[in-house]
């Protein structure tokens, strides 16, 4: 099961300069707790991995998509095709979509959840989520958060799935 794990701003930017706009070390906390374990692993691309402050990412398999077959990323299992790709993934139960633009744009149509960070502001951003439109899917959980101390944003943690898969869960 895929599903898109992502934090944005009120206009769906999601970075600059290949980093996020903002700091919540709530939302790390929160990525972490949600993405980490057995049967788990973040699927990325190239950019996005070479942006990791730390690689791999811990307690979760990693795997990195490049169209560079030659391509070496440490720690993580590198694809550069989709059938390589799909092979892989059957081993783990959910893979986490981390980013960046592109590779959220090919897996939003494959995802059946969405884990969405909503920070309440807007920044200035060079990449945007533009595949993100929340027409086909049901809002199952939400969780709003002041700014505080420790986070300078209002910001909401969202959680969506597929509007015919819920549906099938309520017959």
């Amino acid at each position: 099961m895929f599903s898109i794990i992502v934090a944005v701003d009120e206009l769906n930017g999601i970075g600059i300069n290949n980093k996020l706009p903002w700091h919540i070390s709530e939302d790390l906390k929160n990525f972490k707790r949600i993405t980490s374990g057995k049967g788990k692993a973040v699927l990325m691309g190239r950019k996005t991995w070479e942006s990791l402050p730390v690689k791999p990412l811990p307690k979760r398999g990693n795997i990195v998509l490049s169209r560079n077959a030659n391509y070496v990323a440490k720690g993580a299992q590198v694809v550069s095709t989709f059938e390589t790709l799909i092979e892989h993934c059957l081993t783990f139960e959910e893979i986490f979509v981390i980013g960046g633009a592109q590779i959220y744009n090919l897996f939003m149509p494959l995802a059946s959840k969405l884990y969405i960070t909503r920070v309440h502001s807007t920044f200035v951003t060079d990449t945007r989520l533009d595949c993100l439109n929340l027409d086909n899917w049901t809002l199952v959980s939400e969780k709003r958060h002041s700014k505080s101390e420790k986070n300078p944003y209002d910001f909401s943690f969202l959680v969506y799935e597929e509007k015919k898969r819920s549906n099938l869960r309520k017959v």
